[in-house]
Parts: structure tokens; sequence; C-alpha cells
């Protein structure tokens, strides 16, 4: 029932906003009206208005003679030189559509209709005539122009039904018995004719590509009280008869939209209501996502370049978790969230450290040191007979707030700890924990403790390090390195001399 509602709101809103009607008004009406207008001609300039149509068929008599009712097989025994039954025939068409409701159209079509007939036991008549029709309809889009769907866009199959008048260059050629009746009323006169008609020609139509479509219809034509067509004249007979001849014309064709490349699709088989429907929809949808919040980052789902951030994560003003580093890893995912600019990371976002000797290759001199070798800031090897241990450069543990739990993302850190332990037997290390600012100086300092304790304790346990060589010491809040609280919430590794 709302989708009727709906339905019936935007027919009449479109009625209104396409009217093509002029209309008398005050100067406010009027600019109104222009802007209706406006509206109309934008839809319409996307669209091909004119088009050209052939085709060819057959015709259909349907008169005091007929082209199947008067078949010798169902009416008689006499042999016919006229067989009656379909005729050929080939017509066009000129057609412009006003708007998608409706347009006229120009018409003509050319070939010939056979009939046949019996009036007692010794009169047959057959007919044979050349016509040429022409005629003027007024075209209708009853089903797809005023239909609704979701997107608007156009449809392929469409219905159009044309009507009005027109007249037909016919001539007739009567027979009885197969020999010519030249002496029958209808003949009399003149050899050419010009009876008029009226006609209703509903027309299938498929839009096959943009500038191309297949027609399949039947145009009858009704031609009051002449005799014209099947050159029957019953007065002059002295029978019963029917003086309104019945041809129709069964046909396929193919038309040709004009207009500029990419606007060459036919009026036809759009639907201005389904336009008008499909803005307001997407109007509709859009409003929805403005006041959604799917994934409750605080930023609208219609602004939200990744709606399904796991709640509590951080985003920045598109909805996008936040990459501080710019590596490609969101920092709610990223094991090392202040990576160097430009520099490769693994898929935890840790920057890659091909050698293993806790310094990245980014900033790497010698990436390619021994494993457990003991290297400088820089990455180059430390001999320890040359007595340069204060320049050795060791990787640091990072903690959670208030946690003194080593994380899985600092396995591979304190793995190049362990290494230089394992290769160099009489080396010993100082374990030094430190804090962020949050909480006092004495708690600060025992949970630097625990810090320096667990990563001994990781050591000793999973690298088999002898604890004596590791000496803990906490130095609580009392050495920030930066004004980031997770940077502060570290223990370092200082060799002893």
């Amino acid at each position: 029932m709302k989708k009727f509602n709906l339905a019936f709101l935007f027919m009449f809103s479109a009625l209104f906003v396409f009217a093509q009607e002029n209309v008398e008004n005050d100067d406010n009406s009027t600019d109104e009206n222009d802007k209706k207008k406006e509206k109309i001609q934008k839809y319409q300039d996307d669209y091909s208005n004119w088009s050209l149509s052939l085709n060819f068929g057959n015709t259909v008599m349907s008169g005091d003679l007929k082209s199947f009712d008067g078949n010798p097989l169902q009416s008689s025994d006499f042999d016919y030189d006229i067989n009656g039954g379909i005729a050929l025939a080939g017509g066009a068409s000129l057609t412009y559509m006003v708007n998608s409701w409706w347009g006229a159209r120009v018409s003509s079509v050319y070939g010939r209709t056979s009939s046949l007939g019996s009036f007692g036991d010794n009169e047959n008549y057959s007919s044979e005539t050349w016509i040429l029709n022409t005629d003027f309809s007024i075209v209708l889009n009853p089903i797809t122009a005023f239909r609704i769907w979701d997107d608007g866009e156009p449809k392929k199959w469409g219905l159009l039904i044309m009507a009005g008048m027109g007249f037909n260059l016919s001539q007739p050629t009567l027979y009885k018995n197969n020999e010519l009746l030249i002496e029958a009323a209808i003949l009399r006169d003149k050899t050419y004719h010009t009876p008029g008609y009226i006609h209703v020609n509903p027309e299938i139509k498929y839009n096959l590509t943009e500038s191309f479509d297949i027609d399949a219809g039947v145009k009858v034509t009704y031609h009051y009280n002449s005799d014209w067509i099947d050159g029957f004249d019953h007065e002059y007979i002295g029978s019963p008869g029917d003086r309104n001849d019945i041809l129709s014309y069964f046909y396929l064709g193919a038309t040709y939209n004009f207009g500029k490349k990419g606007k060459r699709q036919s009026l036809a088989f759009t639907s201005p209501l389904s336009h008008i429907y499909s803005i307001v929809k997407d109007v509709e949808s859009k409003m929805d996502q403005l006041t959604t919040d799917s994934d409750n980052d605080g930023v609208p789902d219609y602004f939200d370049k990744d709606p399904e951030t796991p709640e509590g994560v951080a985003v920045d003003g598109a909805g996008r978790p936040l990459d501080v580093d710019m590596d490609g890893i969101p920092d709610y995912m990223d094991a090392d969230p202040f990576t160097n600019p430009g520099a490769k990371v693994d898929k935890d976002g840790r920057e890659l450290d091909s050698d293993g000797d806790g310094v990245p290759d980014s900033q790497d001199l010698e990436p390619n040191t021994p494993k457990g070798a003991l290297v400088d800031v820089r990455g180059r090897e430390i001999k320890l007979s040359e007595g340069n241990v204060g320049d050795a450069f060791l990787p640091q543990i990072y903690f959670a707030f208030n946690s003194a739990t080593v994380t899985a993302a600092n396995r591979e850190r304190i793995a190049t700890i362990a290494r230089v332990l394992q290769n160099n037997e009489n080396l010993t290390m100082d374990l030094i924990g430190h804090t962020d600012k949050v909480g006092s100086e004495e708690y600060n300092k025992k949970l630097g403790e625990r810090r320096a304790q667990s990563v001994k304790d990781y050591l000793v346990k999973n690298f088999d390090i002898d604890a004596s060589r590791l000496n803990v010491i906490s130095k609580g809040k009392s050495k920030p390195m930066s004004s980031y609280n997770n940077i502060n919430r570290r223990v370092e590794f200082f060799i002893k001399e």
C-alpha cells in the first residue's frame, strides 16, 4: 500500500514537472513553468525524438471477398486463377516522439492483396489489388511511459499504439469464374481509386542497440462504405454484401533512431515517472546513510569509507582506521605503528629486518650481518675485541598501558637480544624498565621493575639464557623518551662492559 501511495504521488508530481502545456499565469507562475520546461528538455535531450522505420510483411483482406474465408478448399471446388491467401507488402514510417507518453507518425505501405469469394453455385469471384496507403497517426506509449521501476533506466521492451486517418491509392481487378469482370459497377468510372480510411496499429518494439530497434506489429485499416479494395460491388452482383473493406498488414521491421552518439535511445523506452521515483529512492537511501552509523565510529555511513571498522577503533574523518606511520596497516592491527616513512613492512606492520640484527632495513648499512652479531645503530657489526660495546644497538620492548606482559609483537625484538647473548657468552646486560607519567612515582617504580623482570623471565624460559647475565633495573617514569606514552612504556637493554 505504501509503494502504491508513493507511486500515485509521483505520477501526479511527474505530470506537473514534465507538463508541456503553455500556462498563462502571473510572473512567478511563468518562471516556475519555465523551470519545468527546462527539466523536461534536460531529460529529453538524453534520448532520441526522431526515428525512421522500414518493414515488410503480408496483407490480409476482409470484405465481400476475403483472403482466407473465400479459400476454394473451404467454400467451393472451383479452381481459382487468383489463389487468395497472404500477399507481400513493404512499408516505411517516420516517427517523432514529443515526449515519453506520445508522439506522431507518418507512414506508408505499398504492396498487393488477393481475395476470393463464392456467391451461388456458378458465381466464383476473385480480385487482385495493388495498394499504396499513406496516413498520419497519433502515437501513444500506454505502458512503458507510465510504469514505475526502481532504477529509472530505459527498458528493452515497449508497446506503441498508433491511431489515425489516411487514404489508399488502389487499383482493384475483379474476376468472375476467372474472367475479367470489366462491366462491374465499381470499375465503370476509373481504374485508380483513393478511398479514405481510419486505422489502428499496435506495435511491439525491442531496443537492440542504442541506434536500432526491432519492431513487430499489425496495421488494421477500415475503409468505410468503400469497395475500392476488393473491387466487389455487391449491389451490382445483386446479392447481400459488405461495403466496408478491412485491410490488415502484418509486419516485421527495424527502426533507426536519430541523434548524437550516446543519446540515440528512443524516448519510447523511457518513463519520467520512474526517473523521478529513482531520484527520490536515491535521496531516501542517502538520507538513511546520513543518519546511520553501522560501525558506531562516529562517521555516518554515507561518508564512511570503511563502514565495518571494529568497535572502539580510532578513525579519521572518512571513517578509515588511523594509520599513523602510513605503512598501509591500520594502527589497531599494526605491531609497530611508528615505522619510518616509506619503509617496507610485513603483514603485521613491523619494518623488515632481513639480517635480524634489530636494525630495520631502511637504516641498516650492513643488511647482511651474521645472525646474532652485535651491531651499532646503523646495523654495522661491532667486534667485542675492539671494546666498542657502548655503541651497540639493541631493540627495545614495548608494553600496553599498566601492563608487564610481553606481547607477540615483541617476540622478534626479544629474539634479536637472545641471539646476541647466545653468540657472545661472556656478555651481560642491564634490563631497564620504564613507564609513562600516569600514576605515582612509587607505583611506576614497581611497574618498571615488573616489566624488566618479565623480559628477563621470557629470555630465560624461551631462549635458555643464564639468569645471572641479566640485571633488572627500574627507572619508573623518571626517564621519558617521548611525549607518546606508548613509547615510554618500554624496557631498554644496555651491555655491561
